[in-house]
């Protein structure tokens, strides 16, 4: 390969990105650090550098890194680069990394800054509201949106319309809503999800009815779940037979009974639909729903079914459904660090040292594996144990400091 070719860098950016997806990180640790030596004005394979230690969750070395980047400013040659890499998009990446040392205020810090210098950077601007939204009070969130934001603009409202959607607060969603004042596409199926998780199905209908363009489809098949919530079953197949085929319509079809899909078919629909009806609140047909593919469930499927259970806080589902996937060898060393943190809640410091090792066993490089073992151990009074763990860490990633991730010294 030519590297003073102006296509050179794009190519050693996705052999980087290939390794680092084959957790390889050493090969791609390599090829960035001796892109990084030839290309000495070109902050990307520095960026790169950063995104690697992230995904090793070296969250402290990545933000060093993106900070670097910073420092380097943008790169204004001939060679194609990933554009951002000496501002926003490391600013950005080490917003994304305090969030995961659960440093909020540094991570909010960033963001606004990103925002201050690109308020379109439209990324940045659903990760700051959705921080907001999970951590304060919606009266604030939505007096700080009126006095910082360009209520106008119909985008923004519809991005904390979608945010207060997903987290099943349907009142606040609205109110964001009924900021719009112009039709854009997809913004009557906005409407029709606040109605349907208001309870109000025949408004949300009407709103679904409207749609148009490519939001149609997923308004169509929104609609057909109003008609299944009201019991018009009739009405809701009528629609499905309108519908080209899909997975999506293979698992509605399946729910009113015109046919019974493979379980392999249907599973992100499935899934995808499960989560809806929780954030719903719909439990009646999201048990009808679950109960007619769970005794098809394989360990990958408790494990998915763990997760979503996580995600909104059911706390003994995703237990038992952790326990499952255990029961099948799973070897998602999550599973195991999550039965060990309960267990350990629990009391039950045998069990969650046994589960801890599961986990680490499953992958030695984890440094969450090393986070909770230091926990336990530093929670059991055995602090000799804790201080060996911290010690291998470190002859891993050096600069990991399992006192500071715990705050247990």
């Amino acid at each position: 390969m030519n590297v003073n070719s102006p296509i050179a860098t794009r190519l050693i950016r996705y052999l980087i990105a290939t390794y680092t997806a084959l957790k390889d990180y050493d090969t791609a640790l390599k090829i960035a650090n001796d892109a990084k030596a030839f290309y000495i004005d070109i902050p990307d394979f520095k960026f790169l550098e950063g995104m690697i230690y992230a995904e090793q969750k070296r969250y402290e070395k990545a933000i060093e890194m993106f900070k670097e980047c910073v420092a380097m400013g943008e790169y204004n040659g001939d060679f194609i680069t990933m554009g951002g890499t000496g501002s926003y998009r490391a600013k950005y990446m080490a917003a994304l990394c305090y969030e995961k040392l659960n440093k909020l205020n540094d991570a909010v810090r960033e963001y606004i800054e990103i925002l201050k210098e690109n308020p379109s950077y439209q990324e940045v601007f659903i990760k700051f509201f959705d921080v907001l939204i999970k951590n304060e009070p919606p009266e604030d969130v939505y007096r700080f949106f009126e006095k910082h934001v360009d209520t106008k603009n119909p985008v923004n409202n519809a991005i904390l319309a979608k945010l207060y959607i997903n987290l099943g607060m349907f009142e606040m969603a609205k109110r964001y809503i009924d900021n719009i004042n112009i039709d854009i596409e997809g913004l009557n199926s906005l409407k029709g999800s606040v109605y349907l998780g208001l309870k109000d199905y025949k408004k949300a209908i009407e709103y679904f009815d409207m749609e148009y363009g490519k939001a149609k489809e997923e308004a169509t098949y929104q609609k057909v779940l109003c008609y299944i919530l009201l019991k018009e079953m009739d009405k809701a197949k009528n629609l499905l037979w309108e519908i080209s085929e899909s997975s999506d319509k293979k698992l509605y079809m399946t729910i009113v009974g015109e046919m019974k899909a493979k379980f392999d078919d249907i599973k992100d629909s499935y899934f995808a639909l499960l989560d809806l009806l929780i954030s719903l609140k719909e439990f009646d047909l999201y048990n009808d729903v679950l109960n007619l593919y769970v005794n098809k469930f394989s360990r990958e499927e408790y494990e998915k079914y763990g997760q979503l259970m996580i995600k909104y806080g059911l706390e003994e589902l995703a237990v038992e459904a952790y326990i499952r996937a255990a029961n099948l060898n799973s070897q998602n060393s999550e599973v195991y660090r999550y039965l060990a943190e309960r267990a350990l809640e629990q009391g039950m410091y045998d069990e969650a040292l046994s589960l801890a090792a599961n986990a680490f066993n499953i992958d030695r490089i984890d440094v969450d594996n090393y986070v909770l073992i230091y926990k336990i151990y530093k929670t059991i009074g055995k602090h000799d144990e804790a201080e060996e763990i911290d010690r291998m860490i470190k002859e891993i990633y050096p600069e990991i400091n399992l006192k500071d991730r715990t705050g247990l010294y």
